[in-house]
């Protein structure tokens, strides 16, 4: 995420750059723990899979992001939520094929995936991407300590999941590290949703027009 807007109040902006470390260090300490679970061949699996599930999420949303919290402040009611939320969640559909997409090649040209880790890796790649685009609605919305929250709680749950999945043993270490991921990312996306449903109260209709000037500008 981008860092707080120069307006916001110190206090404000000063507790998400805090939240912001908090996350970063827990995800650093999150990354070093399952790697040194992860045999070298899997350790590099996925940290294919998780480089281009990022990078297709990137390619496919990052713009879109970018135009809708730059237009926020000065729409004059141009573009609004609605459209903002169907075409992320389109865009990250493209963003999760393509990185399916990209680990299937892998697997036909490298090492075999089990296809449990395909179906997981697409699922991953879809909520992992309209994750990172809701977050960044919070954000241009001003809700930085909403979005802050989110993402402490996010790496809190995903620690705690793995944790538990290992425990349990019984799947394996790649599937309990993406299963702790996706189901952060679901909790994380369905809560900023609900959140921004509930403040900003958008239409459920469809408004290709606002679609096209997200996607021209």
């Amino acid at each position: 995420m981008s860092e707080a807007q120069p307006h916001l109040s110190r206090g404000v902006r000063n507790g998400y750059l805090s939240a912001r470390g908090i996350s970063a260090g827990l995800a650093m300490s999150f990354a070093l723990f399952y790697s040194s679970n992860l045999g070298v061949e899997r350790r590099s699996l996925v940290a294919f899979i998780m480089t281009t599930a990022l990078i297709s999420s990137v390619i496919c949303t990052s713009g879109v992001s970018l135009t809708y919290r730059r237009a926020v402040p000065n729409m004059e009611n141009r573009l609004t939520l609605n459209a903002y939320i169907y075409l992320t969640t389109l865009l990250s559909v493209f963003a999760a094929f393509a990185t399916f997409l990209s680990v299937l090649i892998y697997s036909h040209t490298k090492i075999s995936i089990p296809n449990t880790l395909l179906f997981v890796t697409l699922i991953y790649a879809f909520f992992a991407s309209l994750d990172f685009c809701f977050h960044q609605a919070l954000i241009a919305h001003n809700l930085f300590k909403v979005a802050s929250i989110l993402d402490v709680l996010t790496i809190a749950m995903q620690i705690s999941i793995y944790l538990f999945l290992i425990f349990v043993n019984q799947v394996s270490i790649a599937v309990s590290l993406f299963a702790a991921l996706i189901i952060s990312y679901i909790t994380s996306t369905v809560t900023a949703l609900l959140l921004l449903i509930g403040i900003k109260e958008p239409s459920i209709r469809l408004s290709r027009p606002e679609i096209k000037l997200l996607l021209s500008e």
